[in-house]
């Protein structure tokens, strides 16, 4: 019953007008969103639109954050 309600001018125009100024999809913000976050992970793009998590240690946090390229 609730997809004949749905399909009513109203509703339908009413759900455009949601959409209106969304941003579309976008594969590369979908493979990222595709990731299990965790700690000490970091993610990488292996490819156009595809990406994976690295393992982040404390070294490599430490270069992260150094200012400058003040040593670690």
């Amino acid at each position: 019953m609730s997809e004949i309600l749905a399909a009513t001018p109203k509703a339908v125009k009413a759900a455009y007008d949601l959409a209106n100024g969304k941003q579309p999809a976008d594969a590369t913000l979908t493979a990222l969103a595709g990731l299990a976050t965790a700690a000490d992970r970091l993610p990488y793009f292996t490819g156009a639109d595809r990406a994976e998590l690295a393992t982040l240690t404390a070294i490599g946090r430490a270069i992260i954050v150094s200012v400058n390229g003040a040593p670690y």
